[in-house]
């Protein structure tokens, strides 16, 4: 494993704090910036357990409270008494989140396809 798979939640954030890594939005699953949010940063979701050994849970609270103070938009999905693990609809928020608030804002459209098309 390198240190971008170890890491990865926490690269994702930073990057996307940064502007390192151009990105419309981010998911994040236990993990948290050490970059602080500037106002205007891509909307991010996170996701964390309150008994998370490895990322504490009031240290991803306090990244999302900062980027929400200065106008960027933060979502922390709380799991309490969960670990350092996906809560078990990770999926379906996640992709609600990438749908409202990344590619609905962004001008994307919902198209339904006819069958055999």
């Amino acid at each position: 494993m390198n240190a971008l798979t170890k890491q990865g939640a926490k690269q994702v954030l930073a990057g996307v704090a940064s502007g390192i890594h151009p990105a419309a939005g981010a998911v994040a699953a236990s993990g948290l910036s050490f970059t602080p949010a500037p106002a205007g940063r891509p909307p991010v979701m996170m996701f964390n357990g309150t008994a998370d050994p490895i990322v504490p849970y009031d240290g991803a609270k306090f990244v999302c409270d900062q980027a929400n103070a200065v106008g960027s938009v933060c979502l922390l999905h709380t799991t309490e008494g969960g670990g350092h693990t996906f809560p078990p609809n990770f999926a379906a928020i996640a992709h609600d989140f990438v749908w409202e608030r990344i590619l609905l804002a962004n001008g994307y459209k919902h198209e339904v396809v006819p069958p055999g098309a």
